[in-house]
């Protein structure tokens, strides 16, 4: 492996909760945070202010985590004036991606690859300008759920502008392989979120189908060896949305799932 960073998505904690999450996240040894775009919003006028909030607690902003209807050119100017503004506010708290995800389909697979790359190749040219990089993560709702979708996505777009973000959980879902697609889109690797599934005959664990990495059906022990192998040195973000005890429990978990069991360096 290069020298990945290592942080952990905010979700567990909810965008409400800012500030514990932070703390926790220190105190397990995580080197950033990823938040939603709603704290964009909260602090508008003040990313300096957010920044001098991470520097603190000691968890700088890994990256930002967003979507919008991709396909719909009815919206694009919107949307691109709104990821404008997201990817400047993303490089003045410090953070180095921004992440664009899901999308809506029209039931035309040409037109949409032709419509989502035109946007996100403009939108990425904006991060190339501001010093954000652009990833795009596909999942099983959003129009380009399978490898062909991926691929023609992939093909439409300029690599030195729009990276891919991996979410182990989401690829399952869409029936990948998660380590045989980061072995193929290598090259395009921005992001990698580790996030597990439920074992279909765990019955120990209520709520929702994303569990503690460790705690699912998914080889991610072959996910970090496959990132070894590429030698990838992006971020690498543990992502738990529905935390089984606490949001401190997951992220502690997770830190030492990452070290003990996954050979990440913290």
């Amino acid at each position: 492996m290069g020298n990945p960073r290592i942080g952990f998505h905010a979700s567990a904690w909810g965008s409400d909760h800012l500030l514990a999450a932070l703390h926790g996240l220190a105190r397990c040894g995580f080197g950033g945070i990823e938040v939603y775009a709603d704290v964009s919003h909260v602090f508008a006028d003040r990313p300096e202010e957010f920044k001098d909030i991470l520097e603190i607690t000691g968890v700088p902003l890994a990256g930002i985590h967003s979507g919008g209807l991709l396909t719909n050119e009815e919206f694009h100017e919107a949307e691109e004036l709104e990821w404008r503004r997201l990817l400047e506010w993303v490089k003045a708290a410090g953070g180095d991606y921004a992440i664009y995800y899901g999308g809506e389909g029209t039931g035309d697979a040409d037109a949409d690859t032709k419509r989502a790359a035109a946007l996100l190749n403009r939108v990425g040219a904006i991060g190339l300008e501001v010093g954000v990089k652009l990833c795009y993560e596909p999942d099983r709702h959003c129009p380009f759920n399978s490898r062909e979708g991926v691929a023609r996505l992939m093909r439409e777009t300029d690599p030195s502008l729009l990276s891919l973000s991996a979410d182990t959980a989401h690829l399952e879902q869409m029936g990948f392989d998660p380590t045989m697609f980061l072995l193929t889109q290598k090259h395009r690797l921005g992001v990698v979120h580790i996030r597990d599934l439920r074992r279909e005959d765990d019955d120990s664990i209520s709520g929702d189908e994303f569990v503690d990495p460790g705690r699912g059906r998914i080889d991610l022990r072959g996910v970090a060896d496959t990132l070894r192998m590429i030698r990838y040195d992006g971020w690498i973000v543990g992502v738990v949305d529905n935390p089984a005890e606490s949001p401190l429990t997951s992220a502690q978990n997770t830190s030492h799932y990452f070290s003990g069991e996954l050979d990440l360096e913290m």
